[in-house]
């Protein structure tokens, strides 16, 4: 059976060791999925990156690899799937540097930017208080609120989200979903679904939880909302690594502050310094989005298109395909068939 662009990303996601980046790496080096899979080991060897070890367990894997056979097992544990090559993929993720090839999910796909809302594992009454307090009422104005179901400010976090009519929560995991984490908040997890809300992760049934999953995931909780609330952190803690990938995403950071004697509430002071908004009422962050909401509104440069007909006229002759060209780039599949049919005008 023929593989589609959607089966080959799906296969690679099951080599271990091939994260986003190598995915990407392979698909850059070869110009297509097709070409990528069946590269010899000598030449995957010679990609940057990857070396003997990775390009001998590459080849190991490949033969046992059935990409229809873990669709059917997925379908069959109640996980849904969608990749790149998908146009129902959350658009709020596809545009950050290396997005996952695969996301796993239950629930309805989030396509609308939400409020990221994050914090301390261990807080305070008063944090707890806030986070559901939040959560609530940017439920009601109609925000999904986004968080990682972890112990704590993201428990509460989704807890008031769903104590809203309607209101849309989607927990962004550092684990498989047939392996919630922790396995206390799996009742909570269930009732996200039912609300219509999204359990989604990067992380396929085939993998492990290890330390590293989270930061990792930490990139998706920021890329989904328009920003991030910080409700209680310590310095050094995964709320402020979240805050960072914010900040490398363009996004908006608002801090809550509190007891100055708090450790975890130092994260929040330094963050206010370093400038991000003081908030103590909801109507802070909703008076902060209209500006917000218009980064997309631009429209590009003329360099901008050269630059982008350049780019798919180097993809084109190494032997990409649109849907290809599309993901790579980040375009739109008309686009990619506009700048396609433009470049063969030329060439008349």
């Amino acid at each position: 059976m023929k593989w589609s662009l959607r089966h080959y990303l799906l296969a690679f996601s099951m080599v271990p060791g091939l994260g986003s980046k190598r995915i990407a790496a392979l698909l850059h080096a070869f110009g297509s999925f097709s070409r990528a899979w069946d590269a010899s080991e000598e030449e995957i060897r010679q990609i940057p990156g990857f070396g003997d070890k990775l390009a001998a367990q590459i080849i190991a894997h490949r033969p046992s690899i059935d990409p229809f056979g873990e669709e059917d097992a997925l379908k069959q544990a109640g996980i849904k799937f969608v990749t790149l090559a998908d146009s129902d993929y959350p658009k709020m993720i596809r545009q950050i540097q290396n997005p996952p090839p695969v996301l796993f999910y239950k629930g309805i796909l989030p396509n609308k930017a939400g409020i990221a809302i994050v914090g301390t594992r261990k807080p305070t009454s008063s944090g707890r208080q806030q986070a559901y307090f939040f959560a609530k009422k940017l439920a009601e104005a109609g925000l999904p609120v986004i968080s990682g179901l972890a112990r704590g400010i993201d428990i509460e976090a989704h807890k008031g989200a769903l104590s809203v009519t309607n209101g849309r929560t989607v927990a962004v995991l550092g684990s498989p979903l047939e392996q919630i984490y922790p396995w206390e908040h799996t009742k909570v997890a269930e009732k996200i679904v039912e609300n219509q809300g999204c359990l989604i992760t990067e992380f396929s049934p085939r993998d492990k939880i290890v330390p590293g999953n989270f930061p990792q995931r930490n990139r998706l909780i920021s890329a989904l909302g328009w920003g991030v609330l910080v409700v209680e952190a310590g310095l050094r803690s995964g709320a402020i690594n979240t805050v960072n990938w914010a900040l490398d995403q363009g996004k908006e950071v608002w801090a809550i502050p509190g007891d100055i004697f708090s450790s975890v509430r130092r994260g929040n002071h330094f963050l206010i310094k370093q400038g991000a908004m003081l908030v103590d009422e909801v109507e802070d962050i909703f008076n902060s989005l209209p500006a917000y909401a218009g980064i997309q509104s631009g429209r590009n440069s003329r360099s901008d298109v050269n630059s982008l007909r350049a780019r798919i006229k180097t993809l084109l002759e190494q032997g990409s395909d649109p849907d290809e060209i599309a993901m790579i780039t980040g375009a739109s599949i008309s686009e990619i068939h506009k700048e396609i049919t433009l470049l063969q005008l030329e060439e008349i």
